[in-house]
């Protein structure tokens, strides 16, 4: 384990760069397609409702609103910083490449485990192309940043404050915010039909998601999240 990895700062980096790679491949896309790029659910999800709430001008710069907040939290945390910001951010990659690979395995023999449990599991085909896998990426960070480091993180000091004690507050946090999180994946017009499996293994996803924001830090679950995401993407067409 790399010291520094859980401080924000070489989150912040971290993320920002996946950011602006998914940024950056959206653009690439638009000026030679000549039409709106595909984005993730999430992302969707967010740009909908800015353009609900009466707020579109919000959505040109969603990315910085989005990552706004982990720079409040690298300022504020900056006198703590890690003496090495590269090396943390080399143990963020290494940590997130470890967990994600451990993810992918459960995730080739969760078949096995909803079959004994009466639960089909079969993926819809996909064709793999570098947009789809670029929208991976660009899951990965949006969902984490919404349900780990925002909904999560609410729900917790929430909980806090209304004098729940930590070991109660910490789990129920955590499985309420795994639940939206895999919920979410059903919902709206950019939402999957319902799968019972599909639903129970980003239940267990998203908790798995929460230990490792809470153990390691907000780069080592998005990173996490992009690495498993890109993983199955390019391992077999389809995706859970």
């Amino acid at each position: 384990m790399v010291r520094g990895v859980r401080h924000p700062w070489p989150s912040v980096l971290f993320v920002g760069l996946l950011l602006l790679a998914y940024e950056g491949g959206l653009a690439w896309w638009a000026q030679h397609r000549g039409e709106a790029p595909p984005r993730c659910g999430v992302e969707q999800w967010l740009r909908y409702g800015c353009v609900a709430a009466g707020v579109a001008f919000v959505c040109p710069v969603l990315p910085l609103v989005v990552i706004s907040p982990l720079v409040l939290a690298a300022v504020l945390a900056w006198p703590r910083r890690p003496a090495s910001v590269g090396a943390a951010l080399l143990g963020i990659i290494g940590e997130s490449l470890c967990a994600a690979l451990v993810l992918w395995i459960v995730s080739r023999n969760f078949g096995w485990l909803c079959e004994r449990c009466g639960l089909p599991l079969a993926l819809p085909g996909q064709e793999a192309t570098w947009i789809r896998l670029l929208c991976l990426i660009g899951a990965g960070i949006y969902e984490e940043i919404i349900f780990r480091f925002g909904l999560f993180t609410l729900l917790y000091i929430g909980m806090r404050l209304l004098l729940f004690p930590w070991l109660l507050a910490l789990p129920v946090a955590a499985v309420l915010a795994a639940t939206l999180f895999a919920a979410a994946h059903h919902l709206g017009p950019w939402g999957e039909p319902w799968r019972s499996d599909y639903f129970l293994f980003r239940l267990l996803a998203g908790l798995y998601f929460t230990l490792l924001y809470v153990w390691r830090g907000l780069g080592v679950s998005v990173g996490t999240h992009v690495a498993y995401d890109l993983f199955v993407g390019l391992s077999q067409p389809g995706s859970v």
